[in-house]
């Protein structure tokens, strides 16, 4: 992004700035920053590092004459480069001058960069976690801006470290992000990942790191797959076991009595609570865990007639205030319906495609009351503005480009935006040619796409509103 600011006009008013004294014998230093002029504004996120090449004509010496606080600055007059470093400690968000002066016999050159510092809890940004592979590599946390400039590895640029291995969830609270991870720091075969750990509790607006806990520290903890953090006391972990809450204060964890066998899927959190769901033979029920006590609290959903009788829930989202989205299947059937805490009722619609489950149990996702799910290839809409508004087909993701070979898991609706996002992979050996597709959901229209920005992706994930 570049703009430009009042101070690079004003530096500009009659040319480069000169000042000193004349010395009519030399000739006068002409210096100029490679595809930009002077006054020009350049965004920066907090530990990234700005490149800015140079080239200089009788110029005998060159420094940062005005930097901002906490930054840090360096001059490779080797390569014709300046390296320009945001902080992260005390990174502030604004918009600061550089100046930067070259100097000759008896005269100087300034030039003017204006660097905006803007932080990662943007309301329009958006997060996307990376597995990363299995055996190879660790995980890694991309970051869009609002404005659609990318930072790849969001979390290493600030930190200089890595997240664990094979990054599963991730979770907002209390100015927070909490991200779990897989395998941590110690591979399946039992070599040393050189990362930060199984959980990483990191700032939202800067990513830098606050906590960690590596697998030894959570050694009670088998492969786990997802988080939600109501505060540093209550953190729930669910496992192959079941579900842990961390104390991240005391590093203690306690499991959830009643908690065994819960699914590989995201939990919500509402009302200062945490629910995911559970099928019995016969019945589905949403489990309630609340932060004043330590175990299960069973909330059985109705069971309707055939058509829409719920065996098998299949996933659970928030659809409002004390409302879930509920997928379930039942006797040959896939619906999605609305179930009210409060009145305890359900409102189906029947879908004729079969919803995939993901790794990532991120099979749906919704925009008030519209409904998208993915089949295959194929994204589906269900509409609840009505009784009569049922399913109908929203898109394949192969007619987005010709490099939208596999949806990889998950979709989601970007909840200021409204637009939908969805991952891509071309295959599992080639997971890193890869696309993030961005669609209008009123239009159907492709709004943008990145490329080759995923590395086996967790799913989406959006700055809290309430940090």
């Amino acid at each position: 992004m570049k703009m430009k600011s009042w101070l690079g006009g004003l530096l500009l008013a009659g040319g480069l700035l000169f000042t000193g004294c004349q010395n009519e014998e030399a000739p006068a230093v002409k210096f100029a920053v490679n595809e930009l002029v002077s006054g020009d504004s350049l965004t920066v996120f907090p530990g990234q590092q700005l490149t800015l090449s140079y080239s200089a004509e009788n110029m005998t010496g060159l420094e940062v004459a005005t930097l901002p606080d906490n930054w840090k600055a360096e001059v490779d007059p080797q390569s014709s480069k300046i390296l320009i470093t945001a902080p992260v400690a005390e990174a502030r968000e604004g918009v600061y001058p550089v100046i930067l002066q070259a100097k000759g016999d008896g005269s100087i050159a300034s030039f003017t960069v204006m660097v905006e510092l803007e932080m990662y809890d943007r309301s329009k940004g958006v997060f996307v976690l990376n597995e990363g592979n299995m055996t190879t590599e660790n995980g890694s946390l991309s970051y869009i801006s609002p404005s659609g400039t990318v930072v790849a590895d969001a979390y290493k640029t600030s930190n200089g470290t890595e997240l664990g291995n094979v990054c599963q969830d991730m979770s907002v609270a209390g100015g927070l992000l909490y991200i779990i991870s897989q395998n941590g720091d110690q591979a399946p075969t039992g070599a040393q990942f050189n990362n930060d750990g199984m959980l990483v509790i990191a700032d939202a607006r800067t990513l830098q790191k606050k906590n960690a806990f590596s697998c030894a520290d959570l050694a009670q903890v088998e492969w786990p797959t997802h988080i939600a953090a109501l505060d540093k006391q209550h953190v729930y972990i669910r496992d192959k076991k079941g579900i842990w809450r961390l104390d991240t204060e005391s590093r203690q964890l306690t499991f959830v009595e009643g908690s065994e066998g819960a699914p590989q899927a995201p939990f919500v959190v509402m009302n200062g609570r945490v629910y995911t769901y559970y099928s019995s033979s016969y019945f589905g029920y949403i489990w309630e865990i609340s932060p004043d006590a330590d175990k299960i609290n069973k909330i059985t959903l109705p069971m309707y007639g055939i058509t829409y009788a719920i065996n098998t829930v299949l996933g659970i989202r928030a659809a409002g205030e004390n409302e879930f989205w509920v997928v379930a299947h039942g006797f040959g059937n896939y619906s999605v319906g609305k179930y009210n805490l409060e009145t305890k009722k359900m409102v189906q619609k029947r879908i004729e495609g079969a919803p995939d489950v993901a790794s990532s149990g991120a099979i749906f996702t919704s925009s008030g009351n519209q409904f998208y799910y993915a089949s295959g290839t194929s994204i589906f809409k269900v509409s609840f503005d009505d009784e009569e508004s049922g399913e109908e087909f929203f898109a394949d993701v192969n007619s987005f480009g010709n490099k939208a070979c596999m949806l990889y898991n998950g979709i989601a609706v970007h909840p200021v935006t409204g637009h939908l996002y969805v991952n891509t992979i071309k295959e599992y050996q080639t997971y890193t040619e890869n696309n993030i597709w961005v669609v209008n959901t009123t239009s159907q229209n492709l709004v943008t796409h990145y490329d080759n920005v995923t590395r086996f992706p967790a799913g989406f994930y959006f700055p809290d509103l309430q940090t």
